[in-house]
């Protein structure tokens, strides 16, 4: 109620809940209208995450902690996500965050780049 109408709420867990921890708090994190959940689980738990992005009503971000390509475009085509987070520091620049912008036009997530201002502007 703080927060007001017009602001913007993510929470990141680091990966460092378990599928159990992560239903429950996603739904908390429904109740206050969080604008997403980011890295509930560890980037290994498919099975969990799948799991999670069905029963969770706020989006799932993932991303921040991959360094391949690769894991993205399993991550769109299992559908087990709805936020993209690349981060240029671990893909190697912007041109791979370029690449994970163009596998996700054809898919229904939203890609925010997890990088510092003097980066992410560009």
């Amino acid at each position: 109620d703080e927060l007001g109408e017009q602001a913007w709420l993510a929470v990141d867990a680091g990966e460092r809940f378990d599928l159990n921890t992560a239903l429950v708090f996603s739904h908390f994190l429904d109740d206050v209208q969080a604008d997403w959940f980011e890295n509930p689980l560890p980037k290994h738990d498919v099975a969990g995450l799948a799991r999670l992005v069905q029963a969770s009503v706020v989006p799932i971000a993932v991303g921040s902690t991959f360094n391949q390509l690769t894991e993205f475009r399993q991550v769109l085509e299992t559908g087990h996500a709805r936020v993209l987070r690349p981060n240029p520091y671990l893909l190697g620049g912007l041109t791979p965050v370029l690449r994970v912008c163009q596998l996700a036009e054809v898919y229904p997530v939203s890609v925010v780049p997890d990088c510092p201002e003097h980066i992410g502007v560009h």
